[in-house]
């Protein structure tokens, strides 16, 4: 009986060590915003920049003034396209995205996200 409990106790002690490295993992949060008017870029770190590349996974959070499109060949749906709405988090794996603003002008930016 003993033995017994001494087995539950030693599962039950690494079931919560399991949890515990686990949830130690955090996933970053790349943000996209708005710099000047019309242009749209990652903020990281408080400066502003085009291109980014980051270990995976990340959330791509849009803070920009519209809808933005994410393309890449790794993405289910339409063309590995998926639209992500203001204040809206998307889950992305490894693999390079493209970043545009919907409706954007010819000129605007164009973001790459590159994630390993």
């Amino acid at each position: 009986m003993i033995k017994k409990m001494r087995v539950v106790v030693a599962l039950v002690a690494a079931a919560a060590l399991f949890t515990v490295s686990a949830g130690a993992t955090t996933t970053k949060v790349v943000t996209i915003a708005m710099h000047d008017p019309g242009c749209h870029s990652f903020s990281v770190h408080g400066h502003f920049s085009t291109r980014f590349a980051t270990e995976g996974p990340v959330l791509l959070r849009n803070d920009d003034e519209t809808t933005i499109i994410v393309r890449s060949h790794t993405l289910s749906g339409a063309f590995g396209m998926r639209t992500l709405a203001v204040g809206r988090t998307l889950a992305l794996a490894h693999g390079t995205y493209g970043v545009t603003m919907q409706g954007q002008a010819i000129d605007d930016n164009h973001l790459t996200l590159v994630v390993r």
